[in-house]
């Protein structure tokens, strides 16, 4: 995996576009994809089928939630009896990304969102459009940008918590008997397998496992809370962030989109240009 980090910012990931993980011992194996890729559907499908899982987790709260990953949708239409949801409600991951990240980072991660915004669309359109000229260039991988700090804290490693938790105290229970498929974002891989691999070494939910010893402990009761911050200043921040965010989509994201689309759209015209010259003093 290759990531590429400036000042606590993940810029890019480039990697495969689909993960595949096996943890034999619980019976378990991870599959990581990138949820707008069409091609890798059919392998995650072809995976599936070739493990034969009792169960299906995937990162939903209820089995009849809306999403647009398009594996997680094409699973729960060919095994809809298998399907477990393990995440936690999505309300509860957005308060608490908002209402935990102070204004002042959020203003500045959220430009970065937004610059790389464009950069990620075009990476899935030239992705889905033609697979193979960018496996080609790319020898296979797909790159992903602008994942910050906070956005990886409560969007990823604490979802990897909850879900790895989850995963286990359902399994604890009896309700999930058998072999499992957790089907994730390629992102939630790394993180889910720590945990887990934690669990089978010290029969411990909330331990992560690095190096042979138990490094850090989560719980899932706190995890499920809507903020992680005193209420008075949960509420200001998520006010606050809310208005920066909205500020953002309504005027520097389209003022950046036509900006990107001149500049484009001129380096073109001076490219056509210079070819009509070139052409010209030959005739």
């Amino acid at each position: 995996m290759i990531w590429v980090d400036v000042n606590n910012i993940s810029w890019i990931m480039f990697e495969r576009p689909t993960i595949i993980e096996n943890l034999d011992d619980m019976g378990i194996e991870l599959i990581g994809s990138v949820h707008a890729l069409r091609r890798p559907v059919a392998d995650v499908l072809n995976e599936i089928t070739r493990f034969s899982p009792d169960h299906i987790c995937v990162e939903l709260f209820d089995p009849s939630q809306p999403t647009t990953s398009l594996e997680i949708e094409a699973a729960r239409k060919k095994y809809p009896g298998r399907i477990a949801c393990i995440d936690r409600h999505i309300d509860i991951t957005v308060y608490r990304h908002l209402s935990g990240t102070p204004p002042a980072i959020y203003l500045k991660e959220s430009l970065a969102r937004s610059i790389f915004l464009p950069f990620n669309v075009l990476s899935i359109a030239v992705f889905n459009s033609l697979p193979g000229l960018y496996g080609s260039i790319t020898g296979g991988r797909f790159a992903t940008f602008g994942w910050s700090r906070y956005d990886t804290k409560t969007i990823i490693h604490e979802r990897d918590e909850y879900m790895a938790g989850t995963l286990i105290g359902l399994r604890r229970s009896g309700e999930l008997e058998g072999k499992s498929i957790v089907l994730v974002g390629r992102r939630h891989v790394e993180g889910l397998k720590c945990i887990l691999e934690a669990f089978e070494y010290t029969n411990d939910i909330g331990s992560y496992y690095a190096g042979g010893r138990v490094c850090d402990v989560f719980s899932l009761a706190e995890l499920g809370m809507p903020y992680m911050l005193s209420y008075e200043k949960s509420s200001r921040n998520y006010l606050r962030n809310r208005i920066i965010g909205s500020m953002i989509r309504a005027f520097f994201l389209p003022a950046y989109v036509f900006a990107l689309f001149v500049i484009t759209a001129s380096v073109i015209l001076m490219a056509a240009a210079g070819i009509y010259l070139l052409i010209k003093s030959f005739i």
